[in-house]
């Protein structure tokens, strides 16, 4: 019995992935949305070497409030019906960019890693309550930080935990309204911040 559960152990550290094993190949990751709702992130992943990986992020969410204060999730048209109610709000954000990803335990089935990312951002957001209307555009970018952990299974797929820690935003905003006393007005400017944020999520991750 001793033996048989040896081998067995034995046979279960050989089979163990690793994040070397991954080198050059390309991956695609999604969150589990286990601890996010209301939206899609993915990524698309390339393993330059045992250490090092680039992806290409995409993010994007829509948010839809009725006047009792419920919402929908992910729609990606920013031109989803609107809710039957005299109130309506709506919010449409899509991110896309670059990150870059470096392992600190290559030659371990668990990885700790860090991430340094840029990406291209925009939203827009529509509300309209009785005689007001008003549409708010935003575009800019935002670039931070973020650390996880990756477990590698020896079937080409992984499991990983991630959170952003640290961003930064810059955009450029304009605002156009309509009201039927005050009739029709619009502003423009510009908005910057440095954030601490946690944002943790379980992502499952292919590679090819």
């Amino acid at each position: 019995m001793r033996t048989a559960v040896v081998a067995l152990a034995l046979g279960l550290w050989a089979t163990t992935g690793w994040a070397g094993d991954n080198q050059g190949k390309w991956g695609l990751g999604v969150d589990s949305g286990l601890f996010r709702s209301g939206g899609v992130h993915g990524a698309l992943i390339h393993r330059r070497s045992t250490r090092t990986a680039w992806l290409l992020d995409v993010r994007a969410e829509e948010h839809v409030l009725d006047t009792d204060g419920s919402g929908s999730g992910l729609i990606f048209s920013p031109f989803s019906p609107p809710v039957a109610s005299g109130e309506f709000s709506q919010t449409v954000q899509v991110e896309i960019g670059p990150r870059f990803r470096r392992f600190t335990r290559p030659d371990a089935n668990w990885s700790p890693y860090w991430d340094l990312f840029a990406a291209a951002t925009h939203s827009n957001s529509r509300y309209s309550s009785g005689s007001t209307t008003a549409d708010y555009f935003s575009t800019g970018g935002a670039a931070g930080a973020g650390i996880g952990v990756e477990y590698f299974t020896p079937w080409h797929f992984s499991v990983a935990a991630h959170s952003d820690l640290l961003e930064a935003r810059y955009a450029r905003v304009r605002s156009r309204g309509n009201d039927s006393f005050l009739g029709p007005r619009s502003a423009s400017g510009h908005e910057q911040s440095v954030n601490t944020v946690l944002n943790p999520a379980v992502e499952l991750r292919a590679y090819f």
